[in-house]
């Protein structure tokens, strides 16, 4: 990934808060027929990153060396990593 571990780490924490916070999201887009992406990208927009909201953050800090592509693979990373992604609540049923 193109991401610097530092950051990675800070959209992580960001985006695990919101999870915790909202367990039910996954299966919610899961049953709503919702993709993977969708969940990644809105638990972004959901998160607080260094007291800043998470697409005004991505703006600040990322996008100076990274675009979309990029970041969809850090959120894909992230959000696979806590076995909540909607394909993996697929999968156990």
């Amino acid at each position: 990934m193109k991401i610097t571990n530092e950051h990675y780490a800070k959209m992580e924490a960001g985006c695990n808060a919101v999870l915790a916070a909202h367990p039910e999201l996954p299966e919610q887009y899961r049953a709503a027929g919702l993709s993977d992406m969708r969940l990644n990208w809105d638990v972004l927009r959901a998160a607080t990153i260094d007291d800043t909201p998470g697409i005004p953050w991505i703006c600040r800090n990322l996008y100076c060396y990274m675009n979309d592509t990029h970041i969809g693979t850090a959120l894909k990373n992230i959000i696979g990593n806590t076995g909540l992604s909607t394909k993996a609540l697929a999968a156990q049923k």
